[in-house]
């Protein structure tokens, strides 16, 4: 889910979900209410990872997706808890 269709659904949740209203005026003032609210505590985005520990995990992810299906299934198998050696 992108970060704009988060805030959309917190918006749902949080402003539109049980009002009732009785004009597309009042509609709009609470979705300018909430905006006012969500504005008022925004904060940066932080990167938690280097660009080098992100690049590390999608080769490794790429990598695995280009792996032949059998292996991969054989290796989910062998990993799984309840799987007992044959």
């Amino acid at each position: 889910m992108n970060m704009v269709e988060s805030w959309l659904g917190h918006l749902q949740r949080k402003a539109l979900a049980r009002g009732s209203f009785r004009s597309v005026a009042e509609l709009r003032a609470a979705i300018n209410d909430y905006v006012e609210v969500s504005n008022g505590r925004a904060k940066p985005w932080i990167w938690t990872k280097s660009a080098g520990e992100i690049l590390r995990k999608v080769r490794k992810i790429r990598a695995r997706l280009q792996a032949p299906l059998a292996d991969r299934l054989e290796s989910r198998i062998i990993g799984h808890p309840l799987a007992t050696p044959h």
